[in-house]
């Protein structure tokens, strides 16, 4: 009877021990769905906001966050089943550096903090840029906020309190260690160190100020896994910020260029485009669209001309580089649009000259080939003549392409020495002194006699102004009562001299000056004077290019009742 007793009281016990256990499981269960949902909820509000940057970033630094995030994920799955709170939070936490900044997520840690551990206050204290800050979330009272921060210099010892420590009961000299101890009385603390990459750079703590729990070391086990977690997400903002201060600076450069350059990923998807290129395409996205595929093709050629009107014809050339890690893995694709339509132009004008030099050329080449033998063996005036015209207008013609070349090649290569302008000037006029007796023109100069001499090409100078006393000479022959010519030369020791050869009373209108092109010019270089009057022909943009060459200027101006004045600025130099 006795054994029965025995067994019935186990037996008993025993359900009753189950009884226990399954009640105790339920009730796991029941506040695990309770925490679920909380964070659930609050993650839902948290979601879904503003542009993810991981689009502007790095394969590099892609790489780094994605070791980050999946450490992070991996080691919490693993204590999904124990704290469902805390395995919603940092799952989270993990969408947090797209939607917040550094001081945000420490807050929002802060806060579920005291949700999972169920404690009065935490902290954590950070190591940045020499100082130390303080963040402090606490239950509220009547003269503290909720959170807030303290500056604490570098006071602060980091290197003493960057262990995990368990203190269920604190002595008083231990309490006097704690940041809190003006805040509340603090009973007992968890403290855990936040660390990347075996560096230390601060610590989390929860503090209570009654004995409502131990904590243990499952405590430090979470407090481990959200310390892991929250540091991983700090470095993921770090590495973020120092892409997105790298974009910064790669915009506030391509912004400042004028050739349109757009920057896309591997998925051709756009990353940075400058104000330039945004300006090229604003009347047809489409076009960059096309561009862009023509460029990523796998070809040899990494240049395409594209033409655009806007609403003026523009052609474009786009030119395709790669940016590549330290894998040698392609991570950009930046694109540099130039608008070339004026050297599409000059190459077509090049063209055009060069097709009518030759073509006006063929016949005079071709009579002197076919009289050259006859001119021998023949003494006819007229067969003479004519060869020396057709001689003369291949020259001509040579000579003209020669000027237009040496035109387009830019400024020039210049001999210079210092030269008495004054001595140029009455070269040049003995030089055609025969001329100007011939065809009894009135030439009349004032030149100022001074020791100042002119840093000049002597030689580029001198075919300058042959070339308009020539012109003058060939103009006035033609009209016998504009016969008077003067030339002035005015010298300024500091800074330049100026020279001016004036065609008293003749006068260019612009119907005269149209023809006047038309007839003697074979390709028109035009220039503007003071009145917008085309320049005449070929020569004098030729002297223009030299004038300019020096740093100086070529005017002409023509003035009824006045005449034409054909001024020359020639600085001093060094």
């Amino acid at each position: 009877m006795f054994n029965y007793l025995i067994i019935i009281e186990l037996t008993i016990i025993i359900s009753l021990i189950v009884y226990i256990i399954y009640i105790r499981k339920k009730a796991v269960q029941i506040i695990g769905f309770f925490d679920k949902v909380i964070a659930g909820n609050t993650f839902k509000r948290f979601t879904s906001r503003g542009k993810d940057p991981f689009s502007s970033i790095g394969l590099k630094a892609n790489d780094m966050i994605t070791a980050l995030t999946s450490e992070t994920e991996i080691t919490a799955n693993k204590l999904q089943d124990k704290n469902i709170l805390m395995f919603q939070y940092i799952k989270f936490l993990l969408e947090l550096p797209t939607l917040y900044g550094r001081e945000e997520i420490i807050k929002l840690t802060l806060e579920y903090t005291l949700k999972i551990f169920r404690s009065e206050c935490s902290l954590i204290i950070l190591f940045k840029n020499g100082q130390y800050t303080a963040y402090i979330y606490q239950k509220t009272t009547e003269d503290k906020p909720s959170y807030y921060t303290i500056n604490l210099g570098t006071e602060f010892n980091l290197k003493t309190n960057s262990k995990s420590i368990i203190k269920n009961f604190l002595l008083a000299e231990e309490k006097e260690t704690l940041l809190v101890k003006d805040i509340l009385e603090p009973y007992n603390f968890l403290q855990i160190p936040l660390a990347t990459d075996s560096i230390t750079f601060g610590i989390i703590q929860i503090v209570n100020q009654k004995s409502k729990r131990d904590f243990n070391e499952y405590d430090e086990e979470v407090g481990k896994t959200i310390s892991m977690a929250v540091a991983n997400q700090i470095k993921v903002i770090e590495v973020i910020e120092v892409e997105k201060n790298a974009t910064e600076r790669l915009k506030s450069i391509i912004d400042n260029i004028a050739d349109g350059i757009i920057i896309t990923d591997q998925s051709q998807n756009i990353i940075l485009e400058n104000p330039a290129a945004r300006d090229l395409f604003s009347l047809n996205p489409i076009k960059k669209e096309i561009l862009i595929n023509e460029l990523l093709k796998p070809t040899n050629n990494p240049n395409v001309s594209l033409v655009l009107f806007k609403p003026e014809r523009l052609v474009l050339l786009g030119k395709i580089s790669e940016i590549t890690n330290n894998k040698n893995e392609v991570e950009k694709y930046i694109i540099s649009l130039r608008n070339i339509t004026s050297t599409k132009q000059k190459e077509r004008e090049k063209s055009e000259v060069l097709f009518l030099t030759a073509t006006k050329m063929y016949n005079p080449l071709l009579y002197i080939k076919k009289t050259k033998e006859l001119f021998r063996f023949s003494n006819e005036p007229e067969i003479e003549e004519n060869l020396a015209k057709n001689i003369f207008l291949a020259y001509d013609l040579l000579n003209k392409l020669i000027v237009y070349a040496e035109i387009e090649a830019g400024p020039m290569r210049l001999a210079l020495k210092p030269t008495d302008i004054t001595y140029i000037i009455e070269k040049v006029v003995d030089s055609l002194g025969n001329l100007l007796l011939s065809n009894k023109i009135d030439l009349k100069m004032r030149l100022e006699k001074n020791q100042t001499k002119l840093m000049i090409d002597a030689d580029r100078i001198e075919q300058s102004i042959n070339t308009i006393l020539s012109f003058l000479i060939k103009i006035a022959s033609e009209n016998k009562d504009y016969k008077k010519v003067e030339i002035i030369c005015y010298i300024f020791e500091k800074d330049y001299s100026l020279i001016e050869l004036i065609h008293h009373n003749y006068y260019f209108n612009n119907i005269e000056l149209i023809e006047l092109t038309q007839k003697n010019v074979l390709f028109e270089k035009f220039m503007q004077s003071e009145q917008n009057l085309e320049d005449l022909n070929l020569d004098f943009a030729f002297v223009r290019h030299i004038i300019k060459s020096h740093g100086g200027s070529f005017h002409i101006c023509s003035k009824k009742n006045i005449g034409t004045i054909y001024q020359l600025r020639i600085p001093k130099g060094t």
